[in-house]
This record gives C-alpha cells, structure tokens and sequence, in this order.
C-alpha cells in the first residue's frame, strides 16, 4: 500500500488494513484494491480516508494492571545437563550457586517491602520455575519445598524434558504448567544441542507422553532451523505421537534463534527463516497449527493491541510487562533481576540474600521506559510492534536499558511476513483448545 503506517493481512477475497498508527482495522474486498490505489495515488477522496488518517491510539493508553499480582522467576541453579549453542546463559553457568529452601521465606520478605512501599496487595500469581535445568535431581528438595509452600498458586516450568519422569509424581500433584524445549527429530535437536546422555531425547518424548496423557498442558518450544525446513514434516508426525492435534493439552511453538534478548535476532536469519515457513505452510497442512507468531517481531504485540484496542479501548505503553510489574527473576547468588536476560549491574533492581535490598530509584525510571516517555519512539512507523524495543537488547548494545533499541525494526520490511504468522489458522486453534487455553 502507498502509506507507510498500514500493514495488511491477507484473507482469501479481502484483506484486512491495519493502520499501525491509530490501531483501526478496516476490510475492504480484493477486486477494489485497484480502484482505491488509483483514487490514493490521485489525490481522490475515497472510503480509506479518514481510516488513514486517525488520530494515533496513544492517546487512550492506560499503562496500569488492573488487578495486581506477582508471578515471580526463580532460578534454581544455572547447571544443566545440555550445553547448546545458542544458550544465552553460558557466563551464568560458572555461577555455582544453589537456591535453598532457606532463601524461599526471603522471597516473600523481599515482596512484602515492595508492596509495602508501593502500598500495594501482597498477592502471587504464578510462580515459574528455571535453571539451568530445573528438573535435575539435586533440586527435587527445593522443587517440593516450592510446591508446598506456595500450594494454592499456579506453577510453571521451563525444561529441557530429560528428567520428566523423575519429577513426574510432584508435576502431577501440583498440576504444573510445562514448557519443553525440543527443536525437531532426533537428529535435528541434537545439532546445536549437546549431551553426555545418549537416550536424553527418547526421554524426553517419553515425557511429553506421559504428561499429556495424565491431561497436564505442555507447550513445546522449538528453536525454528531455516535450513531444515523440508525435515519438519517428520518433527509434525513425532508430535502427533504424542499428541498434538488430537488433544488439547500438547502446544508447538517455534521461536527463533535469539542472542541477549527478545530484539537480538540475526536479519539474514530472520528473513531465511519466514521466507522457508512459508513454503512449509505449503507443502504440510500441518503448520497451519504451529504458533509461529514470534518469528516475526513485533506479530505477538500487534495481534495484543489489536484485540485491547477493540475490546477496552486501550494500549498498554510498556514493551515488557516486568518494566511495569514486578516479575522480577530470583537468582542463585541472592541477586533480583528486572530479566535473566540482562547479566550486568543494570538490570539488578535489588537482593533478597542474605538480607532484603529494593533500588526503588532504579525501578522507578525503569517504569519511565515506556512509549509515550521515549520521544525518539513517538515518530517511528512501527512504535506498536517495537515499544521501544527489548530492554535486554538495549543493555547488551549500549550498555543501557533505558535506550531504546531499534536494531531490527530500522528494517521494516519483516512486516511482509506478518500475515504468515497471524493467519495461523486461529479459529482452528480456539476450537482446538476450547476447553484448555495454554499461555504458551
């Protein structure tokens, strides 16, 4: 389209307008597309007008949660019994800490002083759970002590699989919310993922198995490899083994290939990998039902204020909730992160070991780094998607999580894949998971 602040998503005999600006949405009918092009081109009034021309969205922002409440990260320890390539955790790993049930009663005291200050309800949401790997047998004490302590929250975990059957009885009793990281077959996990244990990923299918069938949600994330496009169709059978498509309790997501932070994503790749998912979407029916929406940056945030804007009549400034909210991640060595991500001093908003320190000052401009507080953010064509940008990413580049970071979203052009990712076939998704909606 000839303005550049509308991207489009294509339906069979319409296409949906999206005014980036202003977050309208408008359907117009294929076979008048050239008509209205000629009357834009021209000069002509026509029915698109006043939708290009809105007033933008920012001004009905409302950047505060409705209902308070603190779903924490708690990092068990930072060993693991993969070492991948692309883990963004490599520096972390030579910290030898170990979370302690001791340190579990801190957790609360740190909250406790945070609520009070900012006189706010002392409630949790849910607590997730990492490493490392958080499922090796070491932790299975403070992993038990979590669960019994905290019993009437909701718990989530992010692991590798390999230990499933260890903790199975513990997942089962406390309904635990799962997150595997598996990047495709045999073959293709074990390319950029290493391990002393031969049988790692049978075990880890093994799992998978298990947890479904005992109806516990389980979100698979695979790291989407452009060059073995043509070899998912195999990935999409094992998956069916286990589950997908005939319950709504197995999810599979690809996610890219990041380094620090969500924004820190290579542009060859980017543009390989959207580029190699379509033509998969053309050869298997199948990837109809992958959520690929983070291959895009930018499609998860947009399809957000889309569906916030229609339904509340608002946006939400922030780019990250944790720059609002307190979601903060709870490290071995007795640090408090705004994000994992972020390994420098910057990002450290306080200590919960040995005794409780909160850098209120620190938060109090981290909550100042939203969109209508970053005026070189307030001209940009894509500020919906980007907001900013990643907070990690900005501290990775300039050293500062307080700048915005615009690396990837100076190349607009990524919004052509949009459409391949937001037309995931969502309805069939909602049909799929009617009675089990997995926030994956």
């Amino acid at each position: 389209m000839p303005f550049d602040t509308i991207s489009c998503i294509n339906n069979g005999n319409f296409l949906h307008l999206i005014n980036l600006d202003s977050l309208g949405v408008k359907t117009i009918p294929r076979s008048e597309i050239e008509n209205i092009y000629k009357n834009l081109r021209d000069g002509l009034d026509n029915e698109l007008r006043d939708f290009i021309d809105a007033e933008s969205f920012l001004s009905a922002m409302h950047p505060s949660s409705s209902s308070f409440c603190i779903n924490p990260l708690l990092a068990l320890s930072f060993d693991c019994n993969y070492s991948c390539d692309y883990c963004y955790q490599k520096e972390r790993k030579k910290d030898n800490g170990q979370l302690s049930t001791d340190d579990l009663l801190r957790v609360d005291e740190f909250y406790n002083h945070y609520c009070d200050h900012y006189a706010l309800p002392f409630r949790y949401g849910t607590f997730t759970i990492i490493g490392g790997e958080p499922l090796l047998p070491k932790n299975r004490l403070v992993i038990e002590s979590i669960f019994r302590k905290w019993k009437n929250q909701e718990f989530a975990i992010t692991t590798n699989g390999t230990n499933i059957e260890d903790f199975f009885d513990l997942l089962i009793k406390y309904q635990v919310r799962i997150k595997v990281s598996l990047d495709g077959t045999r073959a293709m996990h074990y390319e950029k993922r290493h391990t002393k244990d031969s049988s790692a990923y049978e075990k880890t299918i093994m799992g998978i198995k298990r947890l479904v069938n005992a109806e516990i949600p389980v979100t698979i994330l695979s790291v989407y490899n452009p060059l073995n496009y043509q070899k998912y169709p195999e990935f999409f059978d094992e998956m069916e083994s286990c589950g997908w498509l005939s319950t709504p309790y197995l999810n599979l997501a690809f996610i890219p290939e990041m380094g620090r932070g969500c924004d820190d994503i290579n542009m060859e790749y980017l543009h390989s990998a959207n580029l190699t998912f379509l033509k998969l979407k053309e050869f298997d029916y199948r990837t109809a039902y992958v959520n690929a929406r983070k291959l895009v940056p930018g499609a998860f945030a947009l399809e957000k204020a889309l569906y916030e804007a229609k339904s509340y009549n608002t946006f939400y400034p922030y780019r990250c909730s944790l720059l609002e909210l307190p979601d903060y991640s709870f490290l071995p060595n007795g640090d408090v992160m705004l994000c994992l991500q972020i390994e420098n001093q910057e990002g450290r908003v306080g200590r919960f070991k040995p005794h409780v320190e909160i850098d209120f000052e620190k938060i109090d401009r981290l909550k100042l780094r939203r969109i209508d507080k970053l005026e070189k953010c307030l001209t940009c064509k894509v500020k919906i998607l980007c907001k900013g940008g990643c907070a990690a990413t900005s501290v990775e580049n300039s050293g500062n999580p307080y700048d915005p970071y615009c690396g990837i979203w100076q190349h607009p052009d990524f919004l052509d894949y949009i459409e391949n990712v937001m037309d995931y076939s969502q309805v069939k998704m909602e049909q799929k998971h009617e009675k089990n909606s997995i926030d994956w």
